[in-house]
């Protein structure tokens, strides 16, 4: 993909960017200078909002060394114990990962990203672009959290990129999106996929997490999810729905079939026992 022209940065004016609909989720950092320096990636580009998820480290002297201008981004930076508490308020959770899994999903890269992310911000949804620690990057776990997997094409050689490097990379493909959005090289909604639900409408993160465990437990009772290969299976049954945009009312009423299949199992099972039981 590429935009019509070349954008010139400097024409977007400070603060014209909807920063507070974007947050860079840093989960499980172990390195002080890592949050500094994606601090200062954030900052160039234009955003603000930044969320570290149980860091193994504490924000330190060195990271405002690093953060350099963005020193007031470190200020204000929420530090949450989960990542499913990150990711409340959020529509839009895109996991930023080099690492392949088993579960077959679509790979977007950061300018189809970044299209999105600014599509969705200019209709007043959120997006959270997460981000693992150094050494390991997300887990399992963490992935499931995530309607989409973002990945940055680096040569396959060396494909490791330093945390802060990465967040700069997503950032700058975002600012380039609202410029095209500005100068009119870029379309402010996709019409090809529809309109999205409002904002107030769609379900965040945090809910289509707790449905997903809300499936899986109703899932693994009913026996359709088998010893040994349910894990791969809810992976990809989660995937669909977090992709799906579900809004609120959609996923209330799904759990409200989920609940009420447990009180139709729970029946059973009484009726099921004998008086002398």
């Amino acid at each position: 993909m590429s935009f019509p022209h070349t954008p010139d940065l400097r024409q977007i004016p400070s603060g014209c960017l909807p920063a507070d609909r974007i947050r860079i989720v840093l989960s499980r950092t172990t390195h002080p200078g890592n949050i500094g320096s994606a601090a200062r990636a954030m900052r160039t580009m234009g955003l603000d909002q930044l969320c570290l998820v149980a860091p193994e480290t504490e924000v330190t002297s060195e990271s405002y060394a690093l953060a350099a201008g963005g020193a007031g981004i470190l200020d204000h930076a929420r530090i949450l114990p989960s990542l499913e508490e990150a990711l409340r308020g959020a529509e839009l959770v895109f996991a930023l990962s080099a690492r392949r899994r088993a579960v077959d999903r679509e790979i977007l890269d950061p300018r189809a990203a970044a299209r999105m992310i600014c599509r969705a911000a200019l209709a007043g949804q959120s997006s959270a672009l997460v981000f693992g620690c150094e050494s390991s990057g997300l887990s399992n776990s963490e992935l499931d959290l995530c309607g989409y997997h973002v990945a940055i094409d680096a040569d396959p050689d060396y494909s490791s990129l330093n945390l802060a490097m990465a967040v700069q990379v997503i950032c700058y493909e975002i600012r380039c999106a609202f410029l095209a959005v500005r100068s009119g090289a870029l379309p402010a909604s996709d019409q090809g996929t529809g309109e999205a639900p409002p904002a107030s409408r769609c379900a965040d993160g945090a809910e289509m997490a707790a449905f997903g465990r809300h499936l899986e437990e109703v899932l693994s009772r009913v026996g359709f999810l088998k010893p040994g290969t349910g894990d791969h299976v809810i992976r990809k049954i989660r995937g669909i729905f977090a992709r799906s945009r579900l809004t609120r009312e959609e996923v209330n009423i799904l759990r409200g079939a989920l609940t009420e299949t447990q009180r139709t199992l729970d029946r059973a099972e009484k009726n099921s026992r004998s008086p002398g039981d």
